[in-house]
């Protein structure tokens, strides 16, 4: 056991070894991979990027940054487990994000004054909850509720826009929830 405990002290990335009675309690070092402001904010500009590939019509592109932005996601969403960062209740409808991203991009590729908006909305959103923002995150409300307005009332082809715009103006109405009640305090 004492072994153990020297090699663990001695890994630079242990912050401490604490002996119990029977086990080792071992404390790891905070890394800039699990900041879930960093990983949001690596995750938007991914995100940003497949938007301008979907519109390039670049395919391939898209699928491979989708994948990209869904890790940075899914990383983002554990570390603030950790650190209680994101809503619950955002988290599971965050981890879809990218993919709806993806295929809204794809489907709107055609309509590069849409994908502008959803950039806008995107970069309000992601750049909000990194930020402990809730006034950026009610603007991506905002910037969504527009979009999806123009999207009803152009009809089915615009089916895609309705629902990139619910899944922001969720996520982003989770997040001013609890930032008015701070700003309040």
């Amino acid at each position: 056991m004492r072994r153990l405990e020297a090699e663990l002290s001695a890994d630079p990335r242990v912050a401490s070894v604490e002996r119990g009675f029977d086990r080792l309690i071992v404390r790891l070092l905070e890394t800039p991979e699990s900041d879930p402001s960093k990983l949001l904010r690596e995750a938007m500009g991914v995100m940003l990027d497949m938007v301008d590939a979907a519109v390039r019509g670049e395919e391939a592109d898209v699928r491979r940054l989708e994948s990209t932005a869904s890790e940075l996601m899914e990383s983002a969403i554990r570390a603030s487990r950790r650190s209680e960062g994101l809503d619950p209740l955002a988290q599971g409808v965050l981890a879809s994000l990218p993919h709806v991203v993806a295929d809204a991009a794809l489907l709107l590729r055609s309509r590069p004054e849409e994908l502008d908006k959803v950039k806008g909305a995107l970069s309000e959103l992601l750049g909000g909850l990194a930020g402990g923002s809730g006034r950026r995150a009610l603007t991506a409300a905002t910037i969504a509720a527009e979009l999806r307005e123009r999207a009803m009332a152009e009809g089915a082809s615009m089916g895609a826009l309705v629902v990139l715009a619910d899944l922001i103006m969720n996520v982003a109405l989770k997040a001013v929830c609890p930032s008015l009640m701070e700003d309040q305090d």
